[in-house]
């Protein structure tokens, strides 16, 4: 029985191909449906308990120390995620923090100075309570 050999599927976006894959040929299924996903999740969660994962964690942690690419790209991935923010776009959101922390400094310490002037008596020409002018 002599092997047959399969017609290439084609390359979406090789140089001149325009429309995609090949006539005939779907492409595959896709990625799976979000519910499924999810319960694919709940399951693995279910039936791996926290001393496991722990385990599991530490020895991805040993052989990404010790040279495992593959390790390191998975621990990568629960830490930075799949697209990690940039140094320039942390840099920028740093920014972007530290002038509204200044403007919330800012409205606090006048919230206090107008909370001080309202806990104050009213004062006729200047001067506060019994010890003006009016009194007996």
């Amino acid at each position: 029985m002599g092997a047959t050999k399969l017609k290439p599927r084609g390359k979406p976006f090789e140089k001149g191909n325009t429309k995609g894959f090949k006539k005939g040929n779907a492409g595959g299924p896709g990625r799976q449906k979000r519910e499924t996903e999810k319960t694919y999740l709940i399951a693995m969660r279910d039936n791996i308990p926290l001393d496991a994962w722990i385990k599991i964690v530490a020895r991805a942690k040993k052989d990404a120390m010790a040279g495992d690419a593959r390790a390191r790209d998975w621990i990568s991935k629960y830490l930075v995620g799949d697209d990690p923010i940039t140094i320039i776009e942390l840099y920028e959101e740093l920014e972007q923090v530290k002038a509204i922390n200044a403007r919330v400094e800012k409205l606090v310490v006048e919230r206090q100075r107008q909370h001080q002037r309202d806990q104050q008596p009213e004062s006729v020409n200047g001067q506060t309570g019994t010890d003006g002018p009016y009194t007996a």
